[in-house]
């Protein structure tokens, strides 16, 4: 039995860019389908790992809704569309399905990222860059970098001018897909496999779509400060017009506008997170006001202090505050909340394609593949890849005894990503969830430990304690640590080179075979156990598993084997 050269062989070949449209439609939303072919005999053979899929991607609200700033996931970028990907070829032989794969390329970004990786994906995908002019400063003046979370003045999904009018854009992005297939290194030999079928499911809107951080709070309503949270990152008020420097709003007084604190380093206009027609709140720690739509957003001089610049918020309509409001208020939109159905904020997908790299091998080459293929009992093709299998735990089971059907005979590694099987509205959901997490990622819902079963033990031999990033605080468990460095690692993610917003995707893992090798699960049981304390929501746990998945090739047709 023989096997395909890797692209990264020396061999003289001849390379050309293909591009194959989506067969199905122009345009896509929510839950839709895309359906890309590439047939054997317009591509026999192409570099996976240099292809890509090609697409226009826009946020749009409802003609009738007032206007407010949205982003996709400023991490993932139009990653966080592809919700399942299931790839065949012609013939209808499944090759690789994976179901809700946003959730497995979440845990990915958050470990692989660094400054290279994050800027390229800023021009490529969507993801939004690091923007110095807009870190959040803490009240001790040390900074807070969510900067990626708070960027309103080079933001890919919208454009502000220096009045505040605010437009979203139709970005071009460019994706590598989170695929076994197309993550290999390995020469794809399309003709010998049938050509490929690539199906994408995208993700509902309520999951992909987030307000800026220093915009909107996640919580409005509660007792005590239901801001606390999110005060450092949101705009202050410093005075209602004509009054003196830092006199807050008085009571009763009638005003159309005001200005904001130089504080959280806004310095224009544009860095400014709200927008033209945006409906605005203010809150003083005991109450909120209603403050109006806005009219324009302006940066102008104080006139007491002529040296100083500030951002200076007109409104509609004249306001009268009903009860003093202090300097140092926080300013937040409400123009995302309190809206009827029909009136949710809707993505687009447009132009869809696949660019493929097509490669030319020696004629030689091929005609030996071709008769390795019929007389030495087939080629055999090997590659890195995924299986999710999904499991439901209640929001009020304490102990959850997950039994895994595994069908992989070469697997690496788990990883187990549970997220909240939740029926919110997309405001609640962007709301609730801020800036800080998506609708995607990981929750540890009180999760204290976790330990696996299988090869007839526990594994490791005591429970993984991970109550500390369980709690949400700054410190994190030494061994979850060490267990989630190693599984991320023989996953599929070359170096663990951050932890980045760990808190808030919080994962557990186990690498099953270390050095490259492999071990076989369709030989016994294989168990996770993990222990909660208080749970509250009704989880999906998405149960990763990297494997090497083999494709045999002979003159009857594919085979695969997990």
């Amino acid at each position: 039995m023989s096997s395909f050269f890797g692209s990264n062989e020396k061999k003289p070949i001849i390379q050309k860019s293909l591009t194959f449209n989506s067969s199905n439609g122009l345009s896509y939303v929510q839950n839709n389908r895309i359906v890309i072919e590439i047939p054997a005999d317009s591509c026999p053979y192409f570099d996976p790992s240099t292809s890509y899929l090609k697409m226009n991607v826009q946020i749009d609200l409802n003609s009738s809704d007032k206007n407010y700033l949205l982003q996709l996931d400023p991490y993932l970028g139009a990653g966080i569309l592809c919700r399942d990907i299931i790839i065949r070829n012609l013939q209808g032989v499944l090759l690789e399905e994976l179901v809700g794969v946003n959730t497995m390329l979440n845990v990915m970004e958050q470990y692989s990222a660094n400054e290279n990786n994050q800027r390229k994906a800023g021009l490529t995908s969507g993801q939004v860059m690091h923007n110095p002019n807009q870190r959040t400063w803490a009240a001790d003046e040390t900074i807070v970098e969510k900067s990626r979370e708070t960027n309103s003045e080079f933001n890919p999904w919208f454009v502000k001018d220096a009045t505040g009018n605010a437009t979203f854009c139709v970005v071009p992005i460019c994706l590598k897909l989170p695929s076994g297939i197309f993550n290999s290194k390995r020469i794809w030999p399309n003709q010998l496999m049938g050509g490929l079928r690539i199906e994408i499911v995208l993700e509902e809107d309520r999951k992909c779509l987030k307000c800026l951080r220093n915009a909107t709070p996640a919580a409005l309503t509660g007792a005590g400060d239901p801001l606390a949270a999110d005060r450092i990152f949101l705009p202050v008020l410093d005075h209602e017009d004509g009054a003196a420097q830092a006199a807050g709003w008085a009571n009763a007084s009638k005003q159309t506008k005001f200005t904001l604190s130089w504080k959280n380093n806004m310095v224009s206009a544009e860095t400014v997170p709200f927008c033209v027609g945006e409906s605005l709140s203010v809150f003083d720690g005991v109450g909120a006001q209603i403050l109006g739509d806005i009219a324009s957003i302006n940066w102008v001089t104080i006139s007491l202090l002529p040296s100083v610049y500030q951002a200076e918020i007109e409104l509609a309509a004249a306001y009268t505050s009903t009860a003093v409001i202090p300097a140092g208020s926080v300013v937040y939109s409400t123009g995302f909340t309190g809206r009827g159905a029909g009136h949710d904020p809707f993505i687009t997908v447009s132009d869809v394609s696949m660019v493929v790299e097509q490669i030319y091998p020696e004629p030689s080459y091929i005609s030996m593949m071709e008769k390795a293929m019929r007389e030495s009992g087939g080629l055999v093709y090997d590659c890195h890849c995924w299986n999710n299998y999904r499991h439901a735990v209640g929001a009020s089971d304490v102990v959850a005894t997950i039994q895994m059907n595994l069908l992989n005979r070469m697997a690496k590694a788990i990883v187990v990503v549970p997220t909240i099987l939740n029926s919110e509205s997309l405001a609640n959901n962007v709301v609730n969830y801020g800036g800080s997490r998506n609708g995607i990622s990981a929750e540890a819902d009180g999760c204290q430990n976790f330990q696996w079963f299988y090869n007839e033990k526990f594994q490791p031999d005591r429970p993984v304690e991970m109550d500390k990033i369980s709690a949400g605080g700054d410190t994190f468990n030494g061994q979850y640590l060490a267990e989630i460095e190693k599984a991320v690692m023989f996953w599929g993610v070359p170096a663990a080179r951050t932890y980045r917003n760990i808190n808030t995707n919080k994962i557990m893992a186990r690498a099953l075979a270390l050095n490259n090798q492999v071990v076989n699960l369709t030989t016994g049981d294989f168990q996770l156990i993990a222990n909660y304390t208080a749970p509250s929501e009704s989880k999906l746990l998405n149960c990763w598993i990297a494997s090497v998945r083999r494709f045999k090739v002979t003159s009857q047709g594919v085979v695969v084997t997990l």
